[in-house]
């Protein structure tokens, strides 16, 4: 018990002090996926609406989840795993009253109903999913208890697939376009042998599209854009060159920060 309050604290100071890079547990994740977009997006301007359009969509691009026009279509893992780390982002910022728990072993504990209302707020009304234990794409457990309505998933230090760059903002009615470009985690920050920053240079691009609801703007659609569509964008490298590099970026990355590769990939999971 001692173990998870110090845990706890020290997170939420390396949180405050902004050490990203010192993430040995959940909420240090959190403030790495953060962190990621916010430097991101001031190396590009200042704008604030396009670092907010990136947290509402950052639950998805962290996962690199497929296009969808419909959310009807999305599979049902894709809509689980989002909706947790909604609630895990949106609880570090503070956005929500919900608050971290754990069980005996020290496993974070999300009531099944948190999941469904934050599918809502992500994807709509429409949204739909059925409660079942998972793995991501690290084999990381996600247990659903049938019994308690809950799931239970390990306290972790783990990079995610991309955090969202926002590039263009286009208003059509009701709805938002964003241009997105998916930035490996490890290239949005970072300095080389003469203390210039690195630049972000996102390995793709997609496009969502938000539309207003009355709970606020939720995830209509994700679609691919077209290479003559990007006009002065264009990706890095092909989705096989970011993904090949990115173990070595991260690892890079936490070096500039003091850190040590192993702080990111620490599992505290204990074994039940």
């Amino acid at each position: 018990m001692q173990n998870h309050i110090h845990v706890k604290r020290k997170n939420m100071k390396a949180f405050l002090l902004g050490a990203v890079f010192l993430a040995l547990a959940l909420v240090g994740l959190v403030t790495i996926i953060l962190s990621a977009i916010q430097a991101t997006q001031k190396l590009l301007d200042q704008s604030d609406q396009k670092q907010e359009y990136a947290r509402i969509i950052a639950p998805v691009v962290m996962f690199d989840t497929v296009a969808f026009d419909n959310v009807a279509k999305l599979d049902n893992k894709s809509i689980l795993q989002s909706s947790i780390w909604k609630i895990l982002i949106d609880t570090q910022l503070g956005n929500s009253e919900n608050q971290f728990n754990y069980d005996d072993t020290g496993l974070v504990v999300i009531p099944a109903s948190d999941v469904e209302i934050a599918a809502k707020k992500l994807f709509g009304p429409k949204a739909s999913i059925k409660h079942e234990s998972f793995t991501d794409y690290e084999s990381t457990s996600y247990y659903y208890d049938e019994e308690t309505k809950s799931y239970h998933l390990p306290m972790m230090g783990k990079v995610p697939l991309y955090v969202p760059k926002v590039e263009r903002i286009e208003r059509e009615g009701s709805y938002v376009n964003l241009t997105v470009g998916f930035v490996p985690p490890g290239s949005t920050w970072g300095m080389d042998l003469n203390n210039t920053k690195y630049e972000p240079q996102p390995a793709k691009y997609m496009m969502y599209q938000l539309m207003d609801s009355d709970d606020g703007l939720i995830i209509y659609s994700v679609s691919e854009i077209k290479q003559e569509d990007l006009g002065n964008l264009a990706p890095s490298g092909t989705d096989g060159q970011a993904a090949s590099s990115q173990t070595s970026s991260a690892a890079e990355s936490v070096e500039a920060a003091g850190g040590s590769e192993d702080g990111i990939s620490v599992d505290l999971n204990k074994t039940t």
